[in-house]
């Protein structure tokens, strides 16, 4: 994404509306892009660089793993900044939500490529892609939607489960309970179940 931009200030095309357009795709401030696109300008590195941060701690590990997980799920928030850092380093495993839009293939192109740089100049071992999972599906597509929803499928990465667009997750959402607790009877819940399935992180024999 920053290539793109990059491609288009050095054509003489790039607006401020650029610009605002991927920071609110990737969730990061203007600045934060400009900066990005000056950095690009010096070192030709068309990705953000990795920055330092807080790292999970042993003891914290220690717990975790005393209480007998078996998965440990980090739900990060749409921004490449130093949250989502951590995560990667720690990540044996990703589970990437998109929606049906051409800005999320492109804030996917830029995660990939942050995830590419961390594993770079940190030396760890990539974390697993369990797969994407195409976000508040909403029928019927328009023919530009459709094209989208169409080029998720034909990326290299598996697309493991389609989840409509549903009141009754933001309804469970709003009351702190999972779809599953707030409704088990609704279709979406069924549709979590076997994307949670699918992923790998239940068992097929699970009810």
């Amino acid at each position: 994404m920053v290539g793109r931009l990059l491609e288009r200030q050095r054509a003489g095309e790039l607006s401020t509306r650029h610009v605002v357009a991927v920071a609110e795709t990737v969730g990061v401030s203007e600045r934060t892009v400009w900066r990005w696109l000056e950095q690009a300008n010096v070192t030709g590195r068309v990705e953000p660089g990795v920055r330092q941060g807080y790292a999970v701690s042993d003891e914290v590990l220690e717990l975790l793993e005393a209480d007998g997980y078996d998965h440990v799920l980090v739900d990060c928030r749409p921004a490449l900044e130093v949250d989502t850092d951590n995560v990667l380093l720690w990540a044996t495993d990703v589970l990437i939500p998109v929606d049906v839009d051409q800005f999320s293939i492109e804030a996917l192109e830029l995660l990939l490529g942050q995830v590419a740089t961390l594993v770079r100049e940190t030396r760890i071992e990539p974390p697993h892609c369990r797969g994407l999972v195409i976000n508040r599906i909403d029928r019927p597509f328009s023919a530009f939607h459709q094209k989208v929803f169409d080029a998720l499928h034909q990326l290299p990465l598996p697309v493991v489960g389609e989840i409509p667009l549903r009141t009754a997750v933001a309804e469970a959402k709003n009351k702190g309970q999972t779809i599953s607790q707030y409704d088990p009877r609704a279709d979406v819940a069924r549709m979590f179940h076997a994307l949670a399935v699918t992923a790998g992180y239940l068992p097929e024999t699970d009810a």
